[in-house]
């Protein structure tokens, strides 16, 4: 499949995801006390918001980031509540929001 002329299909030549934090973490507070870690490259780009399934985080697209970028796309990828940088509720439940 393509991507704004960019192939998604993982190949064994395809370099390994950055280690640690290759890219910059801003933080937005939804709720008092509660934040989302998330990531934001290619501002001003066609929006698109990568959000990771259970239990994974948002560095399950590092390697992903850059070529989007790079296709015209600004990228947006959340910690949903409860996983990686996010926070976790004061009660320790896993909502979204």
């Amino acid at each position: 499949m393509s991507v704004g002329g960019y192939d998604n299909r993982l190949r064994p030549s395809q370099p390994p995801t950055p280690a640690g934090d290759a890219f910059t973490i801003h933080r937005a507070e939804v709720a008092e006390g509660i934040s989302l870690a998330y990531v934001r490259e290619g501002i001003g780009g066609y929006p698109l918001l990568l959000v990771h399934g259970y239990p994974e985080t948002k560095r399950i697209w590092w390697r992903n980031i850059e070529p989007l970028v790079a296709a015209g796309y600004e990228v947006i990828v959340p910690d949903l509540r409860g996983h990686g940088d996010s926070d976790l509720s004061s009660d320790d439940t896993y909502d979204l929001v």
